[in-house]
């Protein structure tokens, strides 16, 4: 044949083979591609598994998505020492949380880790104290509580920040309602499920408050209305939840007995400390004692900070005061040891949530011993019951980082150079976020970040013990209030918690 034909000839057969290549190709491509999207469905289906067996023992993942106090790069696994003022905060996904954008999510935070990672370390100033020892014994019930393996007075410079939690006592609300009852526990989870956490934070179950704590500052008539589920329809509707339950009043008073054994927590031992260049025999001489280990200085309820409930009544999702309740029995426990009789101003109630803590402030109005302050915006509630704390600053509406920041920075260290607290309550609620439902302010959440360390800053300065809270946090879906809470308890464990080291799980 001509050379045209021959090469017409084989242009075609290659364009055949050509064809059935491709199409080859792309069947096992496809096939691949299913095979491949099998083994993740199995692997999801394999996590969520080995979360709800109850006979696994279960170790929170590294949680490489934002490590508060300090930045981590993912891509190379290194740990950068960068200071949590120059952090920001990772972007988002529309409608996804960093650390939780739903309950599922917290849920699959977690699997199985060997071997915990080492380092981390808290930042240079919160080792200002150069103590060393362990947690005191409190007897008290743990519940998925995280130990060094081989803690000793002396291996370990500071214990484990202990975070008691609520969630134990579950609250059934009616559908669609709108206070988010389950970012209690979603906040915890998120801690859990942060390996970086390890050894640094030891999770308690609350114990209830004892009647008499809470008779202390609410009236007996309240207390056994609540207690018996008796109160009015209009009571009933100015706190905002259902009281005609049982599991509501278990909650009340596991919200306000974990903000007490806080307060216990960081106060233990104050009669037994001696400076080993006093007087050992001078009974009005603050001691501290190497013999026995250091006493937490911090530690933290993920609950509580309900501020709107006043001596006689509830408001704004509101039973029990417990800040109240903690600086009353904190003053009627410890007020005869030098470490507070000495001072007329003994306890700070520093309160940042976006909303004013009217109930605090009402509580203590004629007590001197209590210094309330409340930062919160302006515009908001309570419209009708807004009282007249210590000190109130107002912000207005679309307050941001900058401005709310500022005016923080100015009044701390009025407040601790003035009354040189022996206590301090840290309110935190996050609220003020711009996402947030029922805010009205505009931060962020590197803001809200900066803002607990500049509390944390003032505390470890002064050597001030201290008890954190939750508040209010009502973003939707409520990952974003989630993320910001779980801030608040992580940034402490990395300027207060132990040093990590090998731990498992009791």
């Amino acid at each position: 044949a001509p050379p045209a034909a021959r090469w017409r000839h084989h242009a075609s057969r290659w364009k055949t083979c050509h064809f059935k290549r491709c199409r080859l190709s792309r069947v096992v491509r496809d096939g691949l591609t299913c095979v491949l999207g099998a083994a993740r469905l199995r692997w999801s289906v394999s996590l969520l598994g080995r979360y709800v067996s109850s006979s696994l023992n279960l170790v929170p993942a590294v949680s490489l998505q934002h490590v508060t106090g300090s930045c981590f790069s993912a891509s190379s696994s290194v740990f950068l020492t960068t200071p949590a003022s120059q952090c920001s905060a990772p972007s988002m996904r529309p409608g996804v949380g960093v650390v939780a954008s739903s309950m599922a999510n917290a849920l699959l935070t977690r699997t199985r880790v060997r071997n915990p990672p080492r380092g981390f370390e808290r930042r240079t100033s919160a080792s200002s104290t150069g103590r060393d020892g362990g947690a005191p014994d409190t007897n008290r019930t743990e519940v998925a509580s995280w130990t060094p393996t081989d803690a000793s007075p002396t291996s370990q410079q500071h214990p484990p920040l202990r975070c008691y939690y609520s969630d134990w006592a579950t609250v059934t609300l009616p559908d669609n309602h709108r206070f988010p009852m389950d970012k209690y526990r979603a906040t915890r989870l998120v801690l859990e499920g942060d390996a970086s956490l390890f050894g640094r934070v030891t999770m308690v179950r609350s114990p209830t408050a004892r009647l008499e704590d809470v008779l202390s500052v609410h009236c007996a008539e309240y207390v056994t209305r609540v207690s018996t589920c008796t109160l009015s329809e209009k009571e009933e509707r100015a706190i905002g939840f259902p009281m005609r339950n049982q599991e509501q009043v278990t909650r009340s008073f596991a919200s306000t007995g974990g903000t007490i054994a806080a307060m216990h927590d960081v106060l233990i031992g104050l009669d037994d400390i001696r400076d080993d260049d006093d007087d050992a025999t001078n009974a009005s001489v603050p001691l501290i004692n190497s013999k026995k280990p250091f006493r937490l200085k911090v530690a933290c309820q993920i609950a509580g900070g309900t501020h709107h409930a006043f001596h006689d009544s509830g408001e704004g999702f509101c039973v029990f005061n417990d800040i109240a309740c903690a600086a009353t029995v904190c003053l009627g426990t410890y007020g005869h040891l030098p470490h507070f009789s000495q001072s007329e101003t003994p306890i700070l109630v520093i309160d940042l949530d976006v909303h004013q803590g009217n109930g605090t402030a009402k509580i203590f109005e004629n007590n001197s011993k209590v210094v309330t302050f409340s930062m919160h915006g302006a515009g908001n509630y309570p419209w009708k019951t807004k009282m007249r704390s210590d000190y109130d600053v107002d912000l207005p509406d679309d307050t941001g980082d900058e401005t709310y920041l500022a005016h923080l920075n100015k009044w701390l260290p009025y407040l601790f150079s003035t009354y040189h607290p022996k206590l301090v309550f840290y309110q935190a609620g996050v609220d003020a976020l711009a996402e947030d439902t029922f805010g009205r302010l505009a931060m962020t959440r590197t803001g809200m970040l900066k803002r607990n360390h500049l509390v944390y800053d003032k505390c470890v300065e002064h050597d001030t013990p201290l008890v954190v809270t939750m508040g209010g946090g009502y973003s939707k879906p409520f990952g974003k209030s989630v993320a910001a809470h779980a801030d608040v308890f992580r940034s402490a464990a990395y300027r207060f918690g132990g040093a990590p080291v090998g731990v498992k799980r009791k």
